[in-house]
């Protein structure tokens, strides 16, 4: 029998392991991005969200959901849940790369960088 103590750490650390990216479900990525308003990201105006892409190999297939409608990417090529090419976006080692060119720049970010960063944003809000 396990005791209370022994459960709390496995939680714990199965809780860590969700939180720094390391136990995304197999088909599935969530990209961290800031969507920037200058040519660089400076993380004091920057817009974050977080996009959610499922992926099909089977169907060579890549839906986003940004927010509550998801979209199906076109024309593309799956090699596996962190590494895809469709039309206007790509990822390459989990990292987001889009085709979007102009004053809005974006950077894929970690999972905990990205969440620091939102903390620090609201702090200097205030």
């Amino acid at each position: 029998m396990i005791s209370k103590e022994d459960l709390g750490i496995v939680v714990l650390l199965v809780a860590a392991l969700w939180f720094f990216d390391y136990l995304p479900p197999y088909n599935q990525i969530t990209a961290h991005v800031a969507i920037c308003t200058k040519e660089k990201c400076d993380y004091k105006s920057n817009t974050y969200r977080k996009i959610t892409y499922k992926v099909s190999f089977d169907n060579q297939q890549v839906v986003a959901k940004p927010g509550v409608f998801p979209r199906r990417l076109t024309n593309c090529k799956v090699f596996d849940a962190k590494n895809w090419d469709c039309d206007g976006e790509m990822m390459i080692d989990g990292w987001l790369s889009s085709a979007d060119s102009g004053i809005i720049t974006s950077e894929t970010m970690g999972r905990m960088k990205w969440h620091l960063a939102r903390v620090r944003q609201f702090i200097n809000s205030l």
